[in-house]
């Protein structure tokens, strides 16, 4: 309806348009036209009375009168608590206007404004049907005077706002309430099984309908059988809203910092909730424990409140028989979680109505919108509920729109000793359930570690409390403490923006208006209605940012200036509340990026032989990062002596602390220019039995047993030439940013590029591209200064990259004077002497092994040892100078404390080379060593090494250190695999299989007894080491389960292990050559006489005779590896004698010249099917390419191991794929260790935890879960 110019604000166009919604227009245009003409000469407001004189068209005058519904007392009360809990409302109406949310205050009090004709009684002395045209222009004239003063609304309905705040002061509102001011009844009594009856009063005393289908208004309600839709997806979340705003240390809390239990108590529920996937997830979840009741179609539910807050609710069928009664709050959430997922139209509105109450209880936590209420149930018994947050208005939307969809007669509470209807079943149903929500969370989440546990629970379990003495008070500091949430306005947008003035910063706060910025000094100029809750919020910001304070006082007159500390705090605490509070900033770029002032090291000199012993190589200077400006570190010291906290220098701002100075102060002058640089790695050298040889021959001299970093003597730690090289890779030293200068950087950078050598003139090979990279990068490397680890996979051709570089040295005569020492197992010392004369025939060589060696007789290039040999000759061949060190297969010197690694990391020499296809088995200690021999001194000592990257990487799973120890050491460590095709491409493809073998039942019953028997044993070796106080208990226990572990294999590999019995593996290779050429059938009789368990008592071998029948069909050759002598002959015997083939057993007992035989036959010979290999003897160095197919019969639970020994097939001149079979028992120890091990991923393929010593730290009843046979094997 259009009412001109006259009316302009929406609260007195809608209580127009409601009254005058059924008048008869002619009349609504006349009385608008004797407004305009001043017709309306009097009214008169008396309590809800108006009594009016309107001038009529022939100057006649008409009296009018009209009475509105009077507010009753009860629900006028209901509504001003709900009002002076809004602030912001309240100073709104003060100021002469009203916001829409008061309208949802309003209905939930069950009142309204807003009368529609019908409610109202009217007269008039003109004859006219009313409201007639006299009685419309005393609406207009009211509804115009209602514009300034929305409080004239309600004196219509007799409430005076002005003097109803004068009688009830705010502070009574925050005393904790009574139950039955918190769960009211409706104005008029309903019992539950009488026809409803229309209890509305006289049309001047009765409250009216509300905006809402369902007021509660009226007892008789008309329920909205479509239920409201929630879009909870856009829901804001206040999770860290609300609990800011609370202040710290609340006085019924006096002990620590309650406001932080509690703020982090509620977000872990929160979380709780937060955590499941969606709504549906979480309804599977509680329904396991909490569904006691199904609740079929058409079978409805109904709530009851009895004083002392019980609750419970009945389960009536569709003719509204009870079916169950006394159900419990979490028996109906548990009954109502299994609607979810199904169609609701086929259940009760109630149920489908409580399933959606339920829905938004579980969204109202997750987001954090509720708070607590604490009232009174008797005299001195308190309690806590968990109520919605509506003094936000979205949520006050959201809990409106569920009261009027409320059911009719549903949920009642007890008056007088009889049930009536309740008001606002929706608040309270949704109170039940987030608080319930929150005990289930409180008591399924992890427990917080606090000092106030049993206050928390008091508000987390929601379970009733009797208080006495001075703890009576704690309710009401309770609700004054949550009282702050009353003032939260978040309809107002906040700016606070920052500008540089001179050497400070200006801030200023403003008002975000559609079209404008308005300063906070106008508001307080203009007394505007946003001004309470605005400094609500600036006060919570003032509590710790104390200059906020100031300005408020000061009534945002000038902006606050900050600089130093106070600009500090601000941008370091302030602004992360403001973005809490969803405060907006503005802020100059160059201070949202305060840094701290950085060290940095400024590199210069140059890179030559020798570059990690040399003191004078690299030289450096200290500077200070400020921003992107680098200052001197002494400019620096200087300008920060008055910063207070925070520098600006040039147009950038760094935090300074006087802990930064003292660090800052620390690491330059405890570094001074006399220390820098010149200490090298040999500098306090620890544990040296040979720290007379240091310094001597560049890269590869000895410095002792374990090389340090260097640390001064007071334990600040010095900068080394190792440190310096190191810090060219990863761009830091200690932690300290590294640059380096132009020319040192040009020259770092050449020879980090990749550049191709020119191959020896004589070599006699053609090498793959990745070959010729990795013999240039050997060379340059060496011809710096490097040590090199070749670490290539096996089988990719590290021999040939090895003599390609010697017979370089060759070539330009750099093996005249000085030879080259070649150190391997004497596995490879054939290979070796093979591949030389192949590859490099120009390049002379020496095989110095075995009894008659004389080491007067070398005069070739290079000389062929064994690790033995070495062992045993060291003090000869140390007594020679050497061009260069190789050692084959390095993980032979991986323990440090062996000495054979101590003796080969003695020796000197300018170039060294380690290769190795597994510089890492078990532990990062194993490289450790192998880099000390290569490049002595550029790791730490080995127990820093160990601190600095072993712990991080192996146990602690550190990517950050490990890619730190990856950078250090990429140039010196060449790696690549044959799986990657980038490397090479025409090597076929590995495919490793697990194969299960079943146990037989002697097998299974000897492996039960042999458990049995050991576990007695520790039980019985742990009684008497208790009783002795037996210090050397711990080496015995490992001693008896690695004992087990061995007997276990043996049963699990074959029964005939473990009992000893095969007298046959004693026989002669000629007896075993003779048997070969026999027929099976001759073997009938010896048998029979033989005491060992035939080969079928063992369920792998016979999966192993199964398995080679069908490799021999397909016409491939087979690798079998195993751990145990006695398991080798065992299937050597068993293989010729049940399948007739030709087999070798190739060990640690065969000489070199069978050793050389076996490989001969078994490479040349299409007859020889199968060699058996000990995985020790066999697993490293052979080329076996004959093979396709490996079993590894016993596994060595070391995936490195492993991979050497398969990759005696799979390498360089496999033709086929090759396929790898991996025996494990079912059911034992084999099978869990082996999943155990898969779990055990290593860092960037470089730690792999393995090998079998870490089961002996295990306690008894780990043992028996591991070893222990499945049921169904026992």
């Amino acid at each position: 309806m259009d009412f001109g110019t006259r009316v302009n604000t929406w609260w007195s166009r809608k209580w127009l348009d409601t009254l005058l919604e059924s008048a008869d227009e002619q009349a609504v245009k006349q009385g608008l036209k004797f407004v305009e003409r001043g017709q309306v000469t009097s009214i008169d407001i008396i309590d809800n009375r108006v009594i009016s004189v309107v001038k009529g068209p022939n100057g006649g005058v008409h009296n009018n009168y009209i009475v509105f519904p009077k507010f009753k007392d009860e629900k006028a009360d209901v509504f001003m608590n709900l009002l002076m809990q809004q602030p912001a409302e309240m100073l709104a109406l003060k100021n002469g206007a009203m916001n829409p949310p008061l309208e949802l205050l309003l209905a939930k009090s069950g009142l309204t404004l807003f009368d529609s004709i019908a409610d109202v009684k009217m007269g008039c002395d003109c004859r006219d049907p009313v409201p007639c045209k006299y009685i419309v222009a005393t609406f207009v004239k009211i509804a115009e005077q209602a514009d300034s003063s929305p409080n004239l609304l309600f004196k219509l309905h007799g409430l005076d706002l002005e003097a109803y705040r004068e009688h009830h002061t705010l502070e009574a509102n925050l005393e904790a309430p009574q139950e039955q001011k918190i769960v009211r009844a409706l104005g008029g009594k309903s019992k539950i099984f009488e026809q409803a009856v229309d209890n509305r009063l006289d049309f001047a005393e009765d409250s009216s309908d509300s905006l809402f289908a369902n007021s509660q208004g009226s007892v008789t309600r008309t329920p909205r059988q479509i239920l409201p839709q929630f879009d909870f997806d856009s829901w804001k979340d206040y999770s860290r809203i609300l609990p800011a705003m609370l202040p710290n240390y609340p006085k019924f809390c006096p002990a620590g910092n309650f406001r932080k239990s509690f703020t982090d108590e509620l977000e872990g529920c929160r979380k709780f909730f937060a955590n499941y996937e969606n709504f549906d997830q979480f309804l599977e979840h509680y329904r396991v424990n909490n569904s006691k009741t199904f609740i079929a179609e058409n079978e409805a539910l109904r709530i009851y409140h009895k004083n002392g807050w019980r609750w419970h609710f009945d389960h009536l069928n569709e003719g509204g028989n009870v079916i169950e009664t006394g159900l419990s709050v979490p028996q109906v959430m548990g009954a109502v979680s299994w609607l979810g997922g199904r169609n609701l139209s086929w259940h009760h509105y109630t149920a489908c109505y409580l399933f959606l109450l339920l829905k938004v209880a579980f969204h109202l936590v997750r987001t954090g919108a509720i708070y607590p209420q604490v009232f009174w149930t008797h005299k001195d018994v308190a309690q806590v509920r968990w109520l919605p947050a509506e003094m936000l208005p979205d949520i006050l939307g959201i809990v409106a729109d569920l009261e009027a969809a409320a059911p009719q007669k549903f949920a009642f509470t007890a008056r007088e000793e009889e049930f009536v209807e309740m008001a606002e079943p929706a608040e309270q149903v949704l109170s039940l359930f987030i608080s319930q929500l929150l005990r289930f969370a409180h008591t399924y989440k992890p427990a917080l570690k606090t000092n106030h546990g049993n206050l928390l629970s008091f508000f987390f379990t929601c379970v009733s409390g009797r208080l006495a003495g001075n703890m009576l008070s704690v309710p009401a500091g309770i609700q004054k403490w949550f009282s702050v949430y009353s003032s939260l306005d978040f309809r107002t947008q906040l700016l606070f923006k920052c500008y540089e003035s001179g050497e400070q910063v200006a801030l200023e706060v403003f008002v975000i208006d559609t079209d404008k910025l308005t300063p906070l000094s106008t508001l307080f100029e203009e007394n505007d209605a946003r001004l309470l809750s605005i400094l609500n919020i600036l006060n919570g910001i003032a509590d710790s940012f104390k200059p906020m304070g100031t300005y408020i006082e000061n009534r945002a007159a000038s902006p606050i200036m900050m600089q130093g500390a106070v600009l500090l705090q601000f941008l370091q605490d302030c602004l992360k509340k403001l973005e809490i509070f969803g405060i907006k900033t503005e802020i100059p770029k160059n201070l949202m990026n305060v840094g701290k002032p950085k060290p940095k090291i400024r590199l210069q000199g140059s890179m030559s032989f020798g570059a990690f012993t040399a003191n004078d190589l690299l030289d450096f200077d200290w500077e200070v990062a400020i921003g992107d400006e680098n200052v001197s570190a002494e400019e620096f010291l200087e300008l920060a002596e008055n910063a207070d906290g925070l520098l600006k220098y040039k147009s950038q701002y760094v935090e300074v602390s006087a802990e930064d100075l003292q660090r800052i102060r620390e690491q330059i002058e405890g570094r001074a220019k006399g220390d820098k640089g010149a200490k090298g790695p040999d500098a306090g050298a620890e544990g040296s039995a040979d720290s007379e040889n240091a310094g001597k021959d560049g890269a590869g001299s000895a410095a002792g047993d374990e090389s340090t970093d260097g640390e001064d003597t007071d334990g600040e730690p010095v900068i080394t030439q190792a440190k310096l090289v190191q810090a060219c890779f990863t761009g830091e030293c200690d932690g300290i940013p590294v640059d380096m200068a132009g020319e040192f950087k040009q020259q770092f950078d050449s020879w980090r590029s990749e550049t191709e050598v020119a191959l020896p003139e004589h070599l006699n090979a053609t090498m793959r591209p990745y070959q010729v990279r990795g013999y240039s990068w050997m060379y340059k490397n060496l011809e710096i200064g490097f040590g090199c680890i070749l670490a290539d996979d096996m089988g990719l051709g590290k021999t040939l990259q090895v003599i390609a570089f010697l017979l370089k040295m060759h070539e330009e005569g750099k093996l005249a004077e000085k030879k080259a020492l070649v150190v391997m197992p004497a596995g490879l010392l054939c290979n070796w002497q093979v591949e030389i004369k192949k590859f490099a025939p120009d390049l002379t060589f020496f095989a110095y092994h075995g009894g008659s060696r004389d080491l007067e007789k070398f005069h070739a290039d290079v000389l062929l040892t064994t690790y033995a040999t070495f062992r045993k000759d060291f003090v000869e061949l140390n007594e020679r100078e050497w061009q260069v060190i190789v050692i084959d297969e390095a993980q032979n010197i991986k323990n440090a404390d062996s000495e054979q690694s101590r003796l080969l990391r003695r020796m000197r020499a300018p170039m060294k080379i380690a290769m190795s296809g597994t510089p890492v088995e078990n532990r990062l200690m194993e490289f450790w060593t192998i880099m000390d021999f290569a490049n002595r001194g550029f790791f730490p000592s080995a127990a820093e090494f160990r601190e600095k990257f072993e712990t991080p990487i192996q146990k602690m799973g550190n990517e950050k250190v490990a890619e730190t120890f990856r950078k250090i050491t990429a140039p010196f460590m060449l790696r690549r695999l044959k799986t990657d095709k980038s490397i090479i491409s025409d090597l076929p493809d590995k495919i490793i299989q697990d194969e299960y073998a079943e146990l037989t039942k002697p097998q299974a019953a000897l492996y039960q007894k042999t458990l049995e028997h050991f576990m007695q044993e520790l039980e019985m070796e742990q009684a008497l080491s208790e009783k002795a106080n037996d210090a050397h208990a711990l080496f015995k226990r490992k001693g008896i389960i690695l004992q087990m572990i061995l007997a276990l294999k043996q049963i699990c590999n074959h029964p005939a292990t473990f009992l000893k019995g095969l007298d046959e593996r004693r026989k002669t290779k000629d007896e075993r050559d003779n048997a070969e050429n026999r027929h099976p059938d001759d073997h009938r009789e010896e048998r029979s006489r033989d005491t060992t368990p035939p080969p079928m008592s063992s369920g792998k071998m016979q999966m192993l005779l199964d398995l080679l029948t069908s490799i021999q069909e397909q016409g491939e050759k087979t690798l079998i590896f195993t751990q145990f002598a006695e398991m080798g002959f065992l299937l050597e015997k068993t293989i010729t004698e049940e399948l007739g083939l030709r087999t070798h057993f190739y060990h640690g007992g065969c000489t070199q010249t069978q050793r050389t035989s076996m490989i001969e036959d078994f490479q040349k010979n299409p007859e020889c099917k199968v060699l058996i290999l000990s995985l020790k003897a066999g697993g490293t160095g052979l080329n076996l390419t004959a093979a396709s197919q490996v079993i590894h019969y016993d596994l060595w639970w070391n995936p490195a191991i492993e991979a050497q020994a398969t990759d005696r097939a799979f390498r360089i001149g496999q033709t086929r794929n090759v396929q790898v079979h991996r025996f494990i028992t079912k059911g034992t120890f084999e099978e869990k260790i082996n999943a155990l091990l898969e779990t055990k991923k290593s860092i960037a393929n470089m730690t792999v935890s393995a090998g079998e010593t870490w089961l002996a730290d295990m306690d008894d009843k780990q043992l028996g879960e591991v070893f222990g046979l499945d049921n169904t094997l026992v």
